[in-house]
């Protein structure tokens, strides 16, 4: 699903300036609205496992997260 039409869904509120992206294992990796926003092709999609993994295509690879359980909007 494009990470973009999850946030239009989860509607968030106005003063959400990041997302907090949680892994299974506790990684956690930071990422701007704005910037969010401005990638078409960012995804959450599942692996062959059925897990949920982060597909951030031109961001840094600490943002292409494997075995999301957690999206925050701060």
């Amino acid at each position: 699903m494009r990470l973009n039409a999850l946030l239009d869904l989860a509607q968030l509120k106005p003063e959400a300036v990041k997302l907090v992206l949680t892994a299974e294992d506790g990684f956690v990796g930071e990422v701007a609205v704005a910037d969010v926003k401005k990638c078409a092709d960012c995804l959450m999609a599942f692996n062959n496992e059925g897990k949920v993994k982060s597909v951030m295509p031109g961001m840094p690879s600490n943002l292409w997260i494997k075995n999301v359980i957690k999206i925050e909007a701060k």
